[in-house]
């Protein structure tokens, strides 16, 4: 397969742009590696179409160029190769492509059999997709995307490989391109670019077709209009006139120069970055200064139809909402159980839970914490869900907590650890995310009047624990002074009281209850192997359920590191008591409900009065 187009002149630029190994463009034999297996792969890269095709003895995969989200490689791929367990020696050879499929993240993982064969690919790979993408945002060069788009178009609509386009090839585009024409009016368009009377579309031909296809003659009367006012140039003045007398923009000098920029011939090309995405919409493109910029008549139509000329008002393409209230008066965006991406019983915990979560702006993400051998782990507590340690968690969420947005990330953690993985969770999370992590210290602590706003917070990290029973004990330690760190206890430690424990006790049962019947229901189709597996899951279920309460057994006690005391600042998990104001809830309280709680208090008579406190969630 080659990416040389036949009887065509396009730009240095362009041929550059997508000149690409002749080994990638046959194929390379390399590892696809999934959870289940490892299968040998002939991978080929179509620079034309924008593909990464591969093909095992069984099935041929597509992945899309402008569908990657993230290329990772070397250390920042270990996740993987240690999840899948293989050795050390292939790190420096696996490359994961990280793209969306109908809209679910999906995963390609390749391991080279050489290192000239893996740097070969992700070289590629990474400059082809950041050329795509940073075209698909509007940077770069107006006539490089045409190219693109023709180079793609052309392969797709050559069924047959022969480098010709016949009429019916061209009908059939036209139609999947919602270009519905009569054939006789096709048929002299197809004439018309066929200046050689061959019978057929060469790729010269087909640009000339496309540029015929994709006439707009009132937008050609507007552009010359504009430029016959102009001295027969379209610059920026013209096209700052344009805005100001014809759009009525509000756009400020400086944003009109950036989208003029964008958009005129001069702008740069899109070149490859060391990630995946493109540079930030915020940087301007820095045009050639040896050459003045214009706006050709290609550039001012993908101007018109871009969204720097949407119909709509600009404020909704920006951040205009007031930010500088308290951070409890906002919806927030949240996951549950966001490390597992499969069943809840049986499925897997994976960091990608919380990579897919941020980068779809989500802004508090969940981790249920208990011991590991040697760190913390996070797994869904009495079910066969697989571990994974908190410390890869946290370094994927200090990468991608503001990648999407800028406002605070809350962690929302069950702490079910020891005391001294307590501690060593607060080294791992102040390692991960250094001064974003927001700590302070429990003595001497003052009391709170208000919550600050997510404007206060951008670019923190909040971690809340539900803390149902040491609350006492951090209100008694506020009034204290500070004190040293020898001449205090090490921990924060009360007797649990009978009703809370009746309370999780039943929540937690209740909980497992409609996952079990879920997981069950979901199962009964299973293959045989897991018919063992779910035997013991119901002699568990049934453990669960039917242990008696043993009025005898002395009371539980839970402790609490000060370390991890000390990230409560502005979310201390509370038990919720009712909802009237002589509970006295502090700003800093959170506490959640479930309907049948709600309906409990309804019930019961409680005082649930007719509003929340001030820095309260529901």
């Amino acid at each position: 397969m080659s990416s040389e187009l036949p009887q065509t002149a396009p730009s240095q630029d362009s041929d550059s742009l997508y000149t690409v190994p002749e080994a990638l463009l046959k194929g390379t034999t390399m590892t696809k590696v999934s959870e289940r297996k490892q299968k040998r792969a002939l991978f080929q890269l179509d620079p034309d179409q924008g593909l990464i095709i591969y093909k095992t003895s069984w099935k041929t995969g597509i992945v899309a160029l402008e569908s990657v989200k993230e290329i990772r490689s070397g250390d920042g791929a270990r996740y993987y190769r240690e999840q899948f367990e293989l050795p050390r020696e292939t790190e420096n050879r696996w490359l994961t492509i990280i793209y969306t499929l109908e809209g679910a993240y999906k995963t390609l993982h390749m391991l080279a059999d050489t290192q000239e064969d893996f740097s070969q690919w992700e070289s590629a790979i990474r400059k082809l997709v950041a050329v795509r993408q940073g075209l698909m945002i509007g940077l770069g060069n107006v006539n490089i995307r045409e190219e693109v788009w023709s180079r793609q178009y052309w392969k797709g609509a050559d069924a047959n490989g022969d480098r010709q386009l016949s009429l019916d090839e061209i009908e059939k585009l036209s139609w999947r391109l919602n270009a519905r024409f009569p054939r006789p009016v096709l048929q002299k368009m197809f004439d018309d670019a066929d200046t050689e009377k061959k019978g057929y579309l060469d790729y010269t031909a087909f640009q000339t077709f496309v540029r015929t296809l994709k006439r707009r003659p009132e937008i050609e009367q507007i552009y010359k209009d504009l430029c016959d006012s102009n001295g027969g140039k379209f610059d920026f003045p013209a096209f700052d006139k344009f805005l100001s007398d014809v759009q009525h923009s509000s756009l400020t000098e400086d944003e009109r120069k950036f989208v003029f920029a964008k958009y005129s011939s001069n702008a740069p090309i899109a070149t490859a970055t060391t990630e995946a995405a493109p540079p930030a919409a915020s940087e301007p493109p820095v045009p050639d200064a040896a050459t003045p910029s214009v706006l050709t008549l290609e550039g001012f139509s993908s101007f018109l139809l871009s969204p720097e000329n949407a119909a709509f008002d600009q404020k909704n393409q920006k951040i205009w909402q007031d930010m500088t209230r308290p951070v409890s008066e906002y919806f927030i965006s949240a996951s549950h159980n966001t490390y597992l991406v499969g069943h809840q019983l049986i499925g897997v915990s994976t960091i990608e839970g919380y990579i897919r979560a941020l980068l779809h702006s989500c802004r508090s993400v969940e981790l249920d914490i208990y011991d590991g051998e040697i760190e913390p782990v996070v797994f869904h507590g009495k079910t066969f869900t697989s571990k994974v340690p908190v410390r890869d968690i946290c370094n994927a969420i200090a990468k991608y907590a503001f990648m999407t947005s800028p406002y605070p990330v809350l962690i929302s953690a069950e702490i079910h650890c020891s005391v001294k993985q307590q501690d060593l969770l607060v080294k791992i999370m102040t390692d991960a995310f250094g001064d974003a992590l927001i700590r302070a210290p429990v003595e001497g602590r003052p009391r709170l009047s208000h919550l600050p706003s997510p404007e206060d917070l951008k670019g923190k990290i909040l971690v809340k624990a539900k803390n149902l029973y040491v609350v006492s004990q951090l209100e008694a330690l506020r009034t204290k002074a500070p004190t040293t760190s020898t001449s205090r206890p090490a921990v924060i430690e009360v007797e649990v009281p009978s009703d809370d424990s009746d309370d999780e006790e039943e929540s937690t049962s209740k909980r497992l209850s409609g996952e079990f019947k879920h997981g069950m229901q979901e199962l009964k189709d299973g293959v045989q192997e897991l018919k063992d597996g779910m035997r013991d899951l119901k002699d568990k279920w049934r453990r669960v359920r039917g242990t008696p309460k043993d009025p005898l057994k002395p009371k539980q006690k839970i402790k609490m590191s000060f370390d991890l005391a000390s990230l409560l600042v502005y979310t201390v998990g509370v038990k919720c008591h009712g909802f009237g104001q002589e509970h006295g809830y502090a700003p800093e309280h959170i506490f959640s409900l479930s309907e049948n709680k709600i309906d409990k208090f309804l019930k019961t008579g409680r005082s649930y009065g007719s509003h929340l406190p001030e820095g309260n969630e529901g």
